[in-house]
């Protein structure tokens, strides 16, 4: 295996550019040395290297695989044909040697160059798959795995025939059809097993977000050949299998095994219904859905619900209500449940009970009889020393007989017994490799004397019943996780892996607070905020896709997302970036989607019925969020204001007044007025004034609203009519 692990190593270092060149180098050399079998490992190379390296290089991949293929075919055709008879008569592949550069011959006289260079085309698709089926996390990796080490064994064997048997080559092609065929049979078994599990996948999944793994197994001595089904433009491929190896750098960072390459992905948001949803947990559930969704994983909804004192009624229809509203849809939680449910902690207490037994029978858990007041005793000694607060263990070393006696009889809690010594290391794939003293962790309280257990025990049990491969969470919990690897641990449990994410920020850099401002989805939401903006603001805080665009659609940031390009540092909650994000989104929104929603937020307003989508229009390019639509649409509500220092400056020029006879003119000429046909009346109001710019639009603006900014002219003037709109600029001609 360790040289398994080298292999791995080198291409978890590897740049782009210099697989590139080993592309190039593997086909040239095949090309001009046919019987090698250097196609077969670099597929796996190329799948190998994609897990390493999600990039955009596969165009090259495939240009570097066709120009080495041809410039090596060249090579032997043109030049190497009388080496390489020579090359193979020499080691007795006599017949080999004819019977290929026969089939060369015949192939170059009958069929010319286009047949050659369309075969070369062909071939430069393999490294290009086995690199799409690495970024793509295949899932059916165990059998790509064996497949890929038979065809070499294969490849392998069948030139070691041809050395012993040398003349004999034809018993080594029929080897070889044999061999075709029973792989063509077991190709299409494997291909009716993956399209089933595509098939059911499909029923569970949006249109949007469907994901098609599919592959065909290599024949021997050619290409890994796999199929990809593009739908959209989203395609997935993800991996199951599981191979214990020594840590190696990979894409979700170090663990004590390369198993994350090969496991299916699962990751969960489990949120305690205490009322409202912070806005840090929206990101949190955010990033958990993102990454599941371009894994083609799994995402879980699990409610935590056992702190019954702070259970609030009606959360979790609120939490359900809240996360379709924002179009993050899970896999499995409550309303879709599966066979690793129930999927609220308050209904799986039976197997906390359970598994906490466990621990109390091999002493890593331990019951604790101390009263409240002696604990709050001991925590104001411990501040009046300035000492950290936490237990002093007084009965970490009650014997297990007289614990139970005395469970009988007293209120206690159960413990966890954590190392008096020693220093926890692990692996976060945001904060790197994390060490923290034992010294500094507290015996944790596992459950409480109401029988329930707390937030570390019920999540670490259900992680792994549930099967979660990555935990991503807020970096609060960063100094529990020596309690819960020590659960791992003491359960003979493997942990998953694990992605602190940094605190969202006031812009002063303290924590985020609802002291300085909303710190719930709701409220935001309530504000006008359109759920799609929320997303796409959250999701670029602490993460940056390294462009210079900032809008992206959902289907965007599932393709963009990358955990490891999480950052530590907190990342500031800007209300004004989060405004002009969703002005930007506003604008988006199709005319009758928007004049829907729009509708909701009038608030009373008294306005003309007939007109009021001309209005909406107006001030749809100057909204921030639809709760100032009331103040927006004031312009059309009454008599225009009256205009300031500035305005009035731009009414007494004298190109003013022409502008306004001119627009007069053209409004008599016109039989309606709306938004399309101002436009026409005010390029030939330019043309026959000669003003342009702001000083021809800017006036008719101040005339018709008292303002020199505000909601589109264009829409306004249709709004006011043209009877209106004559009175209104009249009035400034006259003065």
């Amino acid at each position: 295996m360790d040289l398994f692990h080298s292999f791995l190593d080198i291409f978890s270092h590897l740049e782009p550019y210099h697989f590139l060149l080993l592309v190039f180098a593997a086909y040239f050399i095949e090309n001009i040395f046919p019987p090698l079998p250097g196609d077969t490992m670099l597929v796996f190379s190329a799948y190998i290297f994609g897990l390493y390296h999600y990039n955009e290089h596969i165009v090259w991949l495939y240009l570097a695989g066709v120009l080495g293929a041809i410039a090596g075919f060249m090579m032997m055709v043109l030049i190497g044909r009388h080496f390489g008879r020579q090359f193979f008569i020499e080691r007795n592949y006599k017949y080999a040697s004819r019977m290929f550069f026969e089939k060369v011959d015949n192939y170059f006289l009958r069929y010319g160059w286009g047949v050659i260079l369309g075969n070369r085309l062909f071939f430069g698709l393999r490294p290009v798959i086995g690199l799409a089926a690495g970024m793509s996390q295949l899932h059916r990796g165990r059998i790509l795995l064996l497949v890929t080490i038979s065809a070499f064994v294969f490849n392998a064997g069948f030139m070691l025939l041809g050395k012993l048997l040398g003349e004999n080559w034809p018993l080594i092609e029929e080897i070889l059809r044999k061999y075709t065929g029973l792989t063509l049979i077991l190709t299409l078994i494997l291909l009716l097993l993956i399209l089933r599990h595509v098939l059911k996948k499909r029923k569970n999944t949006k249109k949007s977000e469907r994901h098609f793994p599919l592959f065909t197994p290599m024949y021997p001595g050619r290409a890994l050949l796999i199929l990809l089904l593009f739908f959209r433009r989203s395609f997935s491929l993800h991996i199951t299998l599981q191979i214990p190896l020594k840590a190696v750098n990979y894409p979700y960072g170090k663990s004590k095994s390369i198993r994350s390459f090969f496991m299916s992905i699962v990751t969960r948001f489990a949120p305690s219904p205490t009322g409202f949803i912070h806005v840090g947990s929206h990101r949190t559930a955010l990033y958990n859905y993102l990454f599941a969704r371009q894994k083609g994983g799994k995402f879980i909804l699990r409610v935590e619900d056992t702190d019954r004192n702070r259970y609030v009624e009606g959360a979790v229809e609120n939490l359900l209500d809240i996360l379709d509203l924002l179009g993050i849809d899970f896999d499995a939680g409550p309303g879709k449940e599966d066979e690793n449910g129930p999927y609220f902690q308050s209904e799986r207490l039976q197997i906390y009970k359970e598994e906490v037994k466990k621990l109390l029978d091999n002493g890593h858990a331990y019951r604790c009889f101390c009263s409240p007041e002696r604990l709050e005793a001991v925590r104001q000694q411990q501040r009046e020393r300035d000492l950290p607060t936490s237990y002093d263990g007084k009965c970490r070393h009650i014997s297990a007989q007289e614990s139970v006696r005395r469970a009988e009889k007293e209120n206690y809690v159960i413990r966890l017994r954590i190392p008096d010594t020693g220093v926890c290391r692990f692996h976060d794939i945001v904060r790197g490799d994390v060490a923290i003293d034992w010294s500094r962790v507290d015996d944790q309280i596992l459950v409480k004397s109401d029988g329930y257990p707390t937030y570390h025990l019920a999540n670490v049990v259900d992680d792994h019943y549930m099967k979660v491969s990555h935990i991503i969470r807020g970096e609060e919990w960063l100094p529990s996780v020596p309690k819960h690897l020590y659960l791992y641990e003491a359960f003979c449990w493997k942990a998953p892996e694990m992605a602190h994410l940094p605190l969202l920020l006031n812009p002063d850099r303290s924590k985020l607070s609802k002291r300085q401002g909303d710190v719930a989805v709701e409220d935001h939401l309530k504000k006008g905020y359109v759920p799609e903006a929320l997303n796409n603001f959250l999701a670029l805080l602490g993460w940056n896709p390294g462009r210079k665009n900032e809008i992206y659609a959902m289907d965007e940031l599932i393709r963009e997302f990358n955990i490891n390009k999480i950052t530590k540092s907190g990342a500031v909650f800007d209300v004004k970036k989060l405004e002009w994000m969703n002005g930007q989104y506003i604008r988006k929104m199709d005319k009758s989607a928007y004049l829907k929603e729009a509708r909701k937020w009038l608030n009373g307003v008294d306005i003309n019925e007939e007109k009021l989508d001309t209005a909406l229009m107006a001030i749809k390019t100057s909204l921030s969020t639809f709760r100032d639509i009331p103040q927006k649409l004031a312009v059309f509500t009454g008599s225009p204001s009256e205009p300031d220092a500035g305005a009035k400056e731009i009414l007494d020029m004298d190109s003013t007044r022409e502008v306004f006879r001119a627009y007069i003119r053209e409004l008599k000429t016109l039989p309606v007025l709306d938004a399309e046909s101002f436009k026409t009346a005010m390029k030939a109001v330019q043309e026959s004034t000669g003003v342009k710019g702001k000083w021809l639009w800017m006036p008719v603006r101040i005339a018709l609203t008292g303002e020199m900014h505000g909601p589109e002219l264009g829409y306004i003037a249709e709004y006011f009519g043209k009877e209106e709109n004559t009175k209104r600029v009249r009035e400034h001609i006259d003065q």
